[in-house]
């Protein structure tokens, strides 16, 4: 047989490769005896693994780079951007909350800065948030005037930030300042604790700074991308590796390839299909040749039909719902709506909660949280309780008023409707005994 095509057949595997003298070195002991398996299969497949992450900060270059991470984090970013929200104050006996549209507070969501609208603003923290695990609001507060010594103006510090002290901060010291370094620029600012304000996910390792959701899951990621450029390499490619050789049965020089007939004719045969196929030129050859399509191995088979899976765990990572990730293919009307009520509950509200509270906590004591920032989800659609199901619960429920029967169905309250509808046919055991039986009165008489 051809020597090329009998190494190339060795070498996918389609052929047995008797082993070498090197080979029963590696493979056996100084008696002759085949090592144990354990020892023999560190010898091929041992390379490590190159993860992402591990040393370094993937935080946002996972984000930039990755496709289902940036898709997760823009759907959630997306759907919190219009959610509207307002200043209120708790009036009256019963602590109703009242908009106050004309608060000062009420000024910085509708401009927190010259630059920014609310949501934009809002989208760069939580963006931070979601991509790093933590973001950073910067206060200016003006040293005269009407808004002295309160915030005028909010700006999310993008760039590296950086704790000070620098080095000796114990897990329950406080930072007395902190250092940003312009991500565009390089231009270094230190800031005081009292201008800053630092929120951030859990982070068992290290109290003072968040856990990125990326850096956290940087082996789902790297499984991920892995899959991908697996799956990228066979379009590249044109399919899976083949073979192409000669069908010539003699052994004669004229019909046995050279290797520098074969490198020349891989070339050439390469330049039709490698990248892409000349258009209006047939490849002409002046040999009986054949192509052997060697598949797909398991490996990649296995690779291709993780990608779904993976996909899915990087999903994971955000608590987002898988199926509105995938279009169409395989969803209903149904159940898309139920992950849309689950984007909402699992990803957007507990975004906007930590942003709220965090904006309070902040804020408040600036005007004697007299007021407080809230947003407002009453709007929307997923999140509305069924109708036609809360009636036939509230109508087994005679022990509440009608008043508030409709203050749950958010309909507006009827004062002079009967305060309590109760069933006729339902009595209770005593009155039951007490009351004299239909007609009884007739036969006594």
């Amino acid at each position: 047989m051809n020597a090329i095509l009998d190494t190339a057949l060795q070498a996918f595997g389609v052929k047995q490769l008797a082993p070498t003298k090197l080979d029963l070195k590696l493979l056996t002991d100084d008696l002759g005896r085949t090592l144990p398996s354990s020892v023999a299969a560190q010898q091929v497949g041992a390379t490590p693994v190159a993860w992402l992450g591990r040393g370094g900060d993937v935080s946002a270059s996972g984000y930039s780079n990755h496709g289902t991470a940036f898709s997760v984090i823009s759907y959630i970013l997306d759907t919190a951007a219009p959610i509207p929200w307002a200043v209120y104050k708790l009036d009256g006996a019963d602590n109703r909350a009242t908009p106050q549209p004309k608060h000062p507070l009420a000024s910085l969501l509708y401009r927190p800065n010259p630059k920014q609208t609310w949501a934009e603003l809002k989208r760069q923290a939580q963006g931070c948030y979601e991509v790093k695990g933590e973001y950073f609001l910067r206060a200016v507060r003006p040293e005269a005037g009407s808004k002295a010594g309160k915030t005028a103006e909010i700006w999310c510090l993008i760039g590296q930030v950086e704790l000070l002290p620098l080095a000796g901060l114990g897990e329950f010291d406080v930072p007395t300042g902190y250092r940003h370094t312009d991500a565009l620029t390089g231009r270094i600012t230190d800031y005081p604790a009292g201008e800053i304000e630092h929120v951030k996910t859990w982070n068992p390792s290290n109290p003072h700074r968040g856990l990125s959701p990326i850096q956290a899951g940087s082996d789902a990621v790297t499984a991920a991308k892995s899959g991908l450029e697996s799956r990228v390499r066979q379009y590249q490619n044109q399919g899976p590796p083949g073979l192409l050789y000669s069908k010539a049965t003699t052994l004669g020089d004229a019909d046995t390839w050279t290797p520098e007939q074969a490198n020349r004719v891989q070339q050439w045969f390469g330049s039709f299909f490698g990248n892409g196929r000349r258009g209006g030129q047939i490849p002409i050859v002046n040999k009986d040749m054949g192509y052997l399509a060697m598949g797909l191995t398991p490996v990649d088979l296995d690779v291709l039909a993780a990608i779904p899976y993976d996909k899915d765990a990087i999903a994971d990572l955000w608590h987002f719902p898988g199926q509105l990730l995938n279009g169409s293919k395989g969803t209903t009307f149904s159940n898309m709506g139920e992950a849309g009520a689950a984007l909402y509950n699992r990803c957007v509200l507990p975004l906007e909660t930590v942003f709220r509270d965090s904006l309070n906590r902040w804020l408040g004591p600036e005007y004697n949280d007299e007021v407080y920032i809230d947003f407002d989800v009453s709007h929307i659609p997923e999140l509305q309780p069924n109708k036609e199901k809360l009636a036939q619960w509230l109508a087994l429920c005679p022990w509440m008023t009608s008043q508030d029967k409709m203050r749950i169905m958010g309909v507006e309250v009827d004062e002079k409707f009967p305060k309590y509808l109760v069933p006729m046919g339902v009595q209770t055991l005593e009155e039951l005994i007490r009351t004299p039986p239909i007609g009884a009165d007739v036969a006594e008489g």
